[in-house]
């Protein structure tokens, strides 16, 4: 039982409502979060909570053996659903249980558990690193098994943090150290994914096909519903990016229609979405912009929708519809500012304030762009910054003012170099 669970039972058992219990020691809705285990209290509150509710914590200790049972089927729940939502409550949960681990072994299988949940629970990587250090300071005792689950945990947070060649080399050692005998078959095809991710971004399509299309095969061996939908949609973008539009419809229809069938709701948008993208780079924006509509009705996530409104908004750019601009555009901004998500979708806020200017339905205003640049560089989306770059260039170049249009021209040459994973001009 964890520790938001032994809280509202209590609490239900004294018939007190969520205010009563909240009184003086933390707000309503943080508690009602701590209960339905989407947070682990500070340790002051819990003790807080714990004394008004007069709790024990030995009344709830659990034995080693029924704990290390309990992470092991989490970790593989969360190894086949995959999302984010799930990873957080197993995180939450086991990392909250108090518990004295007596075995080295289950302590160790215990804290790489623990940093995959965190990893798939997209944790801020500066919480990740601790446990990440802690891994490294102890794999020297690791099992065979521990040994592959570290270097794939490694593999998946050197990814998260773009750092490409070094997530290869992981991923690598973990095949080497993989013994097939003694993995599952959905962590040997989670493995096979996470390379074709890594090959992905390098624009190394072929490969990144070949490792998905195998790992499909796997999950659907499995029916691993959750990963098979996720990798139909993945290898739809793959072909994408190949410029296989055909086959990149067939496998976001296959998972779109899969998804229907098994009444996957929370896959639609993103599928959909896909379909919309498809269509868009084979410039048929009318069923681009369809599909783009009947994905954001499929998503309530606001950093969701922000993505296919700025879909839209790109579309309807492309068609010169400056009435719909100017509509998508406002809608963005007013979704950002009624969420609270001004640092979170800081991308979109300069998206729906430039495409405006684009389109002349405001002010040119060069700080606005050259913010945006300054912002996408740190981020290091290359893509974002080429493009506007070349916006300022150009608008440059047709004001004069040369000097500056040069710099913007060979910033966005610079970004197109990093956008293909270019180092040198003889690699185009």
């Amino acid at each position: 039982m964890n520790i938001g669970q032994k809280i509202k039972l209590q609490r239900l058992k004294r018939h007190m409502t969520q205010q009563q219990l909240a009184k003086g020691i933390c707000s309503t809705s943080y508690l009602s979060k701590i209960e339905k285990n989407h947070v682990v209290p500070k340790q002051e509150i819990k003790n807080a909570l714990f004394k008004r509710l007069d709790i024990q914590d030995s009344l709830f200790e659990i034995d080693e053996q029924t704990f290390m049972h309990n992470i092991q089927t989490a970790y593989h729940a969360v190894l086949s659903i995959q999302t984010k939502e799930h990873a957080r409550i197993a995180y939450n949960t086991f990392y909250s249980t108090p518990i004295s681990l007596k075995n080295p072994q289950n302590f160790y299988t215990t804290n790489l558990y623990l940093c995959y949940f965190s990893i798939i629970a997209e944790e801020p990587l500066e919480n990740v690193q601790p446990l990440v250090n802690g891994l490294l300071a102890i794999k020297d005792n690791f099992t065979p098994y521990q040994n592959f689950l570290y270097h794939a945990i490694y593999a998946k947070f050197l990814f998260k943090q773009n750092k490409f060649e070094e997530a290869k080399s992981a991923v690598f050692k973990a095949f080497k150290v993989m013994n097939i005998n003694t993995i599952e078959e959905i962590e040997y095809a989670t493995l096979l994914v996470l390379e074709g991710q890594i090959h992905f971004r390098q624009y190394e399509h072929g490969n990144a096909f070949s490792r998905t299309r195998k790992a499909l095969d796997i999950f659907l061996n499995n029916h691993a519903h959750e990963q098979i939908l996720k990798t139909y949609n993945f290898l739809g973008l793959i072909n994408l990016q190949f410029g296989n539009y055909e086959y990149a419809l067939k496998f976001l229809n296959t998972g779109y229609d899969y998804a229907v069938q098994l009444a996957k709701k929370h896959h639609y948008g993103q599928l959909l979405q896909n379909i919309g993208y498809t269509y868009a780079r084979m410039q048929e924006s009318k069923r681009a912009i369809h599909y783009y509509r009947q994905s954001l009705k499929n998503k309530k996530d606001p950093m969701k929708q922000l993505i296919t409104i700025h879909s839209l908004v790109k579309e309807y750019s492309k068609v010169n519809q400056t009435e719909q601009i100017t509509k998508w555009c406002n809608y963005g901004l007013a979704l950002i500012n009624k969420h609270g998500l001004e640092d979170e979708a800081r991308s979109y806020h300069f998206h729906f304030h430039i495409y405006p200017m684009l389109h002349d339905l405001d002010d040119f205003k060069p700080y606005c762009l050259e913010n945006a640049i300054q912002h996408f560089s740190a981020i290091k989306d290359d893509r974002n910054v080429q493009k506007y770059a070349l916006v300022l260039a150009e608008k440059y170049e047709a004001l004069e003012n040369y000097k500056k249009a040069v710099s913007y021209y060979h910033l966005a040459n610079e970004a197109s170099f990093s956008v293909r994973a270019i180092k040198a001009w003889q690699d185009l």
